[in-house]
Order: structure tokens, then sequence, then C-alpha cells
């Protein structure tokens, strides 16, 4: 995996160094080619290759680095998931980075498809600014004694321009986009990446698996299964269900992948090519196509070349497909049973992390459920999709079920991609989401909790009372209640509802976050005798908490909520789930 030429890489001479903030570790992955204190910067991506012979083995991609002052290239295998972070320009020393080359910021657009005709009766649709290159194909029509002049094929760009070994043999496939009159090489892998889905759990699943039979056995690990794509809602029949380890933003990808025919083709070729090579134990190149047929549009990062085409380095924003209203659900911990009924399966609650250094496991599987994510920031471009939420989990459902058990878990060493094997062990799961920068409404923290109390009110028979000593029950108001001393630090005020249920009380108690200082919320399940002055009084003089011993003589049931700031969360519905 190396070559020993001793020519500088010429293509990044002279430019100037950027911070980089890249909180993986490659060191565990870094071959004997790779030489200590010297500095690498990554130049390439290669093929797709199985981390094991099991059927559905985490991947790795071959990642090419040249030494900065020599030119000497050599290459490593890294898990898939965390290419986003390691984009062509970054800057290595022993497996760390804090630095890139900065390059220039350009945008594009990829037109949206259209109907050609190719014969007398028949029609394709295709994006008139779009090429794919594959330059190993390009290599064996030129080395045919006649070449084919009909295929109207060259390289991508000068190959002299950006001199990668073995760069004329590479079968991954390129999209050429000629646009504003220039044109831009994006490598599949950062397409792949960047368009399809968020959470790149999607990416690793149309890698691992096969696609799946309509209505087959549902424990089958396909993708349709892993994607819930046979999911049906009879009062919503789009609606797409959210897989566990995705997040509400996956829902545009999902809806496509289910709904639509092209995402349907686009990803089935897409899988099949690349299962076609790993079956037969070989590396997979990869090509990409556009999942939908709108206008696409980009801002990337690039390396201009001397013949004056743009490598793009990282995308650096992506739009959406423009559709109607998109409705999901969640995928929860209500189950349903063969005769129909749901139930409450006990839930294990496990941590995330957020770590200076996530060191990359490279020779196991994960075997401990502590998480660390790894956070990619991509700007969503154009106009956005609608998405709605359907009542999934009931009302019911979350004051009636069983109670979720916290499993604790060692710290982890070193993090993997792929599925955990095991629990208890040294190596932590890696999940990496593209990250939207979208800057949203700043919504007070007692109006959202009054917010979640009318999303449960919304299709279930609640009633809902802000409660301060003064005015008693007034009704869906914000009326916080205020300390008479001035010099009190936590906490400045206190919000109370009372929600009844089913002819059940329930007591919400919040303070008021005060210099990112906050402690949990508490929900009280209590007679209707109860008087919240007491818990009132006890929360101002001990700093927001409760004392064990009130606790302890309460007539009633506790939980506590985290004021979690995911869209999907509900402080309330997690309390009625957790109240013991």
């Amino acid at each position: 995996m190396s070559d020993k030429s001793c020519k500088p890489f010429a293509p990044f001479f002279g430019l100037e160094r950027i911070h980089f903030d890249c909180k993986p570790d490659i060191s565990l992955h870094l071959n004997k080619s790779f030489f200590s204190k010297n500095e690498y910067a990554v130049v390439w991506y290669g093929k797709i290759h199985n981390n094991n012979s099991r059927q559905h083995a985490s991947k790795s991609i071959e990642v090419f680095f040249a030494e900065l002052i020599s030119g000497y290239e050599t290459s490593t295998l890294l898990p898939a998931e965390i290419i986003p972070k390691i984009p062509i320009g970054s800057i290595w020393k022993d497996g760390k980075s804090c630095e890139k080359f900065d390059l220039d910021d350009f945008s594009l657009s990829i037109f949206g498809a259209q109907e050609i005709k190719v014969g007398k009766d028949k029609t394709i649709n295709e994006r008139p600014n779009l090429k794919y290159i594959n330059h190993f194909g390009v290599t064996k029509n030129l080395e045919k004694p006649e070449p084919d002049s009909k295929s109207n094929q060259y390289y991508a760009f000068n190959l002299n321009d950006y001199p990668i070994r073995h760069i004329k043999n590479d079968s991954n496939t390129l999209l050429s986009i000629r646009c504003n009159g220039q044109t831009f090489v994006i490598h599949p892998i950062l397409f792949f990446n960047a368009h399809y889905g968020v959470s790149k759990e999607i990416n690793r699943i149309l890698m691992t698996y096969f696609w799946g039979e309509e209505g087959s056995d549902p424990n089958d690990r396909t993708i349709r299964t892993l994607l819930n794509l046979d999911y049906e809602n009879n009062n919503c029949p789009k609606s797409i269900l959210i897989p566990i380890k995705c997040v509400i933003a996956d829902a545009v990808f999902l809806h496509h992948l289910k709904n639509k025919e092209l995402a349907q083709d686009v990803v089935r070729r897409l899988n099949g090519r690349v299962f076609n090579k790993l079956a037969n134990k070989k590396p997979a190149p990869l090509k990409v196509e556009p999942y939908h047929d709108q206008l696409i549009e980009m801002t990337i990062r690039g390396l201009t070349l001397n013949d004056g085409t743009i490598l793009c380095t990282e995308i650096t924003g992506i739009s959406m497909p423009i559709n109607e209203t998109i409705f999901y659900d969640l995928a929860g911990y209500i189950n349903t049973g063969k005769d129909g009924t749901t139930y409450q399966a006990v839930k294990p609650m496990y941590r995330e992390i957020d770590t200076e250094t996530i060191i990359l496991e490279a020779n196991k599987n994960g075997n401990n459920a502590t998480t660390a994510v790894v956070r990619c920031s991509i700007e969503t471009l154009g106009e956005t999709t609608k998405l709605l939420q359907n009542g999934f989990f009931s009302l019911n459902d979350a004051v009636h079920c069983g109670q979720q058990i916290n499993l604790p878990e060692p710290t982890p060493e070193t993090y993997a991609g792929g599925e955990r094997v095991n629990s208890g062990g040294d190596v932590g799961m890696l999940r990496v989401l593209m990250q939207a920068e979208v800057i949203g409404l700043v919504e007070h923290q007692f109006d959202k909790l009054l917010r979640h109390a009318q999303e449960l009110k919304a299709n279930h028979c609640v009633e809902i009372n802000c409660y301060t000593p003064d005015k008693g029950f007034t009704g869906e108001e914000v009326f916080a209640i205020k300390t008479d001393d001035n010099n009190h630090s936590f906490p400045h005020r206190i919000y109370v509802l009372r929600l009844v249920i089913d002819r059940q009380h329930y007591f919400v108690f919040d303070c008021e976050l005060v210099n990112k200082v906050s402690n949990r919320g508490v929900m009280i399940k209590i007679g209707d005798s109860f008087n919240p002055r007491i818990i009132i009084n006890e929360l101002f003089l001990n700093k927001g908490k409760l004392y064990e011993e009130t606790l302890q003589n309460l007539r009633g049931k506790v939980a506590f909520f985290k004021h979690m700031n995911a869209v999907s969360s509900n402080w309330l519905k997690n309390a009625l789930s957790n109240i013991r």
C-alpha cells in the first residue's frame, strides 16, 4: 500500500493552512509505511472493503495519503462511517489532525433530469450537465487497438495535474459537472455521504445488507426491514417510520426510498454493484447517482487544477428535494404482539459521550453500548420540505408503560462503526451525522414545557393548568413563580403545571435555567388534595433540588426529566414513561 517516489506533492504546494477541528484518532489504523512525526495529506479515496468475512461485515474505505515533503504515497483502510471527517486536503501526523489546506469555496448546480429521445420509441431521463467518468473504463478503451470513438469518454482531469498512484486505473465512477463555464469533479464517496440521508447509519445499511423483497419476514436483516420501508400506518399510508439509529432529517431520503420508484431503482443498482464485488471477495468501487430527478444545488470546497478543473475536496452544502409534506413516525419501544395488542418492552438507556479525541478501533467490533457521536457540519440549501410527526406513541402507552432501565457500561478505550456484538467491553460504538447548520427560533424553557403539555392534549383528554400561590390554577398559561430575595442565586423562577389524565393528577415543577445552570424537572403523580407550595418552597431553599426525605415521604410517584434539545423530544412524555 505504499509508493517510494520522492517528489513533493505539487497540488498542495504553497497553500496556506487553517485550523481543522477533527476528533477522530486513526493511529491504530496506520501501518508501518507511515513515518512517525511526518506530515501527510489526504489525497484520494479508493474502494470499499469488508473488514472481515462475516456476511454483514462493517465496511472500510481505502484512503490515500501523500507525505508533504517527499510526495511519498501510502494508504490505509479507515471505517466508512468516519470518511466525512477525513476530507481531501486534511493534514495528519501520528494519526491526528488539527489542520487542513485552505481551499476555495464554490457554488454549483446539477440540473434536473430531462427527457431525452434516444431512438424511435425510447426516451431516457438524463441530467444535461452531469457525466459519469470511470478512469479504469477510459484507460481500457484507450488501450484498445481501435478505441471506441462513440464512448466520448476522457479522463475527468489532466492526470499529470493530480499525480495519484494508479489514478488512471481507478474504478470509482466520478461525477463530472459542467456549471457556469467550469468543470467540477466530485468523488462518489463524497456525494454518497452528503446526498443519501443525514445519519451515516443509512449509508452503512445500504452497503452492508441486501435489498430484500416486499412482504418478507420482518426479522430478516435487509434494507427494507432495517429502514422500515414496509411500514404501514393505516391513518397515513405514505408515512415513514424513522429507525431508532436515525434522525428526523432522514425523513426526506426515507420518504423517497419508500414511495418513489426512481429512488428504489438507484439504490438497488448501487447495492447490487457493491455486493457483486464483495461477494467475490474483491474490493468494490462506487458509483452514486442522485436518488431524485430535481435540481441539486451544492456548495463545495475545491482545488483548482492547472487545466481549470475544480476537484471537490469537501461538500459543504447541498439541497434536498422539494416534496409535499412528509409525515413520519418515530420507532419507539411500544411493540405489537401477534394478536395486535401493544405491550411495553424494557428499553435499555445508554449514554452518548462527547470527548476531545475519539480513538478508532482497528481490530475489533463494538462491544460496549456507549456511543461517541461525531457531527459533520453541512448546510441545507434552498427550500426545505415540511416534516410532521404522526401520533405514534399514545398517551395511554406513556402513562401505563413499564420502567426504563439504565444500563451502566465501562468507559470505552476505542470506538468502532458497524453493529455492536456484545456489552461490557472496551470498544464503544461510533455514530456519524451530517449535521445541518440551521438556526431556529429560541424558545424559552417554560414555553416549551407548556407546548409539550399541549402536544399531549392534541389527541387525548388532558386537563392543563398553570399554578401559582397567588392566582391558583389559571389554565394554559405561563406564569412563573419568582423569589422575593434579589440575592438568591438559583433558581430565580419556578414554573408549575398540573396535568389531569384519566382522573390522575400529575404536578410538574421546573426551575429556570440560569447561566447554563439547571436541574432536572420533576413530575409527581399524587392525589388531588396535594398542596404544591411545599415543593415550591423547598426548591427555592435547596437550589432547585428536593431532599431525599421529602421524596420518601411523598404519598405519590416521582419521575425526573432532562431538558433534551432534540426536536422529537417531549419532556413530559418522557417523564410519564419513567414515572415509578
